[in-house]
């Protein structure tokens, strides 16, 4: 199994208005738990990176666009060299952490995902719709009750995978929003629309979101 993720700092954060400076230790954590949980780490970064056991790292060019974006692209190029039978996942850097979890459990043709104690319908979630045109709202709306789904953690076999990357790509493509819109509005809105039943997200993906769950060792991922 991969577990791939990526720090780029050439741009900032949109979300925090920064960009990272202290490379080693934003990475740290979850390149330790790659390594203790005996997966292959894959770290696409566009700055000076230190090694850590069990990471490969991978570096890209600088670019001024939105680190949120920019991943999805990266990791498209990074799929084209997998066969359909790896089981790949895509994670957040600075605030997952890996645990060991038997590989078998993943499924072919199930998107895996994590997710958070709230609804689409949150207000923090609705003010990134709102920088999208009206039918993607109109596309949303019935689904604001439905649990927000989180792409700090993604995975699946690598057939699965490529075909959410390839969605993320072509919408982000399509639509000129704010950086402040993040990629939380395209991903839900990609998964919803191209996954479902074939999705399985929250427990025993992730952790709760924000519980700050450093102990736990009943999921493969603690998500902050």
């Amino acid at each position: 199994m991969i577990i791939a993720t990526s720090c780029f700092t050439s741009a900032n954060d949109p979300q925090r208005n920064v960009s990272v400076t202290d490379v080693a230790n934003y990475v740290r954590k979850w390149c330790e738990s790659v390594h203790a949980s005996g997966f292959e780490g894959l770290l696409f970064h566009d700055c000076d990176m230190p090694d850590f056991p069990g990471v490969k790292t991978v570096r890209v060019e600088k670019s001024n666009s939105s680190p949120y974006q920019r991943r999805w692209f990266t990791y498209r190029s990074f799929l084209t060299d997998y066969a359909n039978s790896e089981t790949v996942f895509l994670t957040d850097v600075s605030d997952v952490i890996v645990n060991r979890f038997d590989a078998a459990l993943v499924e072919p043709g199930i998107l895996y995902c994590g997710d958070e104690e709230v609804n689409v319908g949150n207000p923090w979630m609705i003010k990134r719709i709102l920088y999208y045109p009206p039918d993607v709202f109109n596309y949303f709306a019935p689904l604001f009750s439905h649990r927000l789904l989180n792409c700090g953690i993604v995975g699946g076999k690598a057939s699965v995978v490529s075909h959410l990357v390839e969605a993320m790509c072509d919408f982000l493509e399509k639509y000129e929003v704010p950086l402040e819109a993040t990629d939380m509005p395209a991903f839900n809105y990609v998964v919803l629309r191209n996954f479902l039943p074939d999705l399985f997200h929250g427990y025993p993906i992730n952790s709760a979101f924000r519980a700050y769950q450093a102990g736990r060792k009943d999921v493969w991922f603690i998500h902050k």
